[in-house]
């Protein structure tokens, strides 16, 4: 099973919630999947502050389930460098083991927080819905994913546009990690380069 949310971290999730701001927003500044802050709140829900203790017992080995060289390595580069970021450290880690299976940048965020290294993330203003798309195709929201690891093991990325007034999803891509470099947009054949310009001139030539 996974390591038991820090105490801290319940707290500051029940916090930000009653304080309107969402559970999707929450899972994101807080590093944690959506389905770890829902579950979490609702077993605040039913327990109240008991629900705030973490239950260490009912977890499985203790530690972080990676090599704990990796583990040590992610905390002494916080330490040396203090304005490096999880992603940036999963950069880093990438080079000096590049052998072994690395932790995401949300395990990294994690680890960083546990350790004490890692603010956790102010809240940020909510945005006004009038600012936002009212009309379909007003607004399009793009969505990129990375490193993402298919039921196979393969590592694909995925781009995603879809329409912020409906939620209607407009179109989307996978295609393979790739080395980034000088003009290398152009080079990715049919990947995240050809999306939205497929979909804007799909829309320029749609009658109406």
């Amino acid at each position: 099973m996974p390591a038991a949310i820090p105490k801290p971290v319940r707290e500051e999730l029940v916090r930000r919630h009653t304080s309107g701001e969402s559970l999707a927003d929450i899972a994101r500044n807080l590093a944690m999947s959506y389905r770890t802050v829902c579950n979490l709140w609702q077993r605040y829900r039913r327990k109240g502050r008991l629900s705030l203790e973490a239950n260490y017992r009912n977890c499985g080995r203790s530690g972080p389930r990676f090599d704990p060289t990796l583990h040590q390595a992610v905390l002494e580069m916080r330490r040396t460098h203090g304005r490096w970021g999880a992603g940036l450290i999963r950069v880093e880690l990438a080079g000096l083991y590049p052998n072994q299976r690395l932790p995401d940048s949300r395990t990294i965020a994690r680890w960083l927080c546990s350790a004490g290294l890692q603010q956790i993330r102010a809240h940020k203003p909510r945005v006004a819905r009038s600012n936002r798309g009212r009309v379909a195709h007003e607004v399009w929201e793009i969505d990129a994913k990375e490193m993402v690891r298919l039921g196979n093991g393969q590592l694909c990325c995925q781009l995603s546009v879809s329409d912020e007034a409906s939620g209607a999803p407009l179109g989307a891509r996978a295609f393979p990690p790739r080395a980034l470099g000088a003009g290398s947009a152009q080079r990715v054949s049919g990947g995240a380069a050809s999306v939205v310009p497929t979909l804007g001139a799909a829309r320029a030539s749609s009658p109406g």
